[in-house]
């Protein structure tokens, strides 16, 4: 079964410069005060993951990731990248990352990801 491992991100919502997440077997804690990149780390999250940011690309209010997914203090594009493990190989995805270039199993996660609806229950089986 993959596994988030690691992420890295960068002129990312309000996400200047890191720092980096590691996430063990026992999950990742994010406090701090508004404003302070907690969510931002979950759209980057999911923005490699599905290829959206839910809490953006809704249309609604002229709100976008390619308007306001960069941090407004950067002049470069948000750069994101998750390291994905099995356990016994770790698999680096950025957000550029073409998807004909991953390995099988990274595939599958994203096709599966990808075809998850914010708002709808979501079910993991072991």
């Amino acid at each position: 079964m993959l596994a988030l491992k690691q992420l890295k991100a960068k002129a990312c919502r309000s996400i200047v410069d890191g720092p980096e997440l590691n996430f063990k077997s026992g999950g990742l804690f994010l406090v701090g005060d508004n404003g302070t990149g907690k969510s931002s780390y979950v759209d980057a999250i999911e923005k490699v993951l599905t290829g959206k940011c839910s809490s953006l690309d809704t249309g609604d209010q002229g709100l976008s990731w390619d308007k306001q997914g960069k941090h407004i203090s950067s002049k470069s594009p948000p750069e994101i990248q998750l390291v994905i493990t099995d356990g016994n190989k770790d698999f680096s995805i950025a957000l550029d990352t073409s998807f004909a270039a991953l390995e099988k199993p990274v595939q599958a996660l994203l096709s599966a990801a990808r075809q998850f609806t914010p708002g709808k229950a979501l079910v993991a089986y072991q």
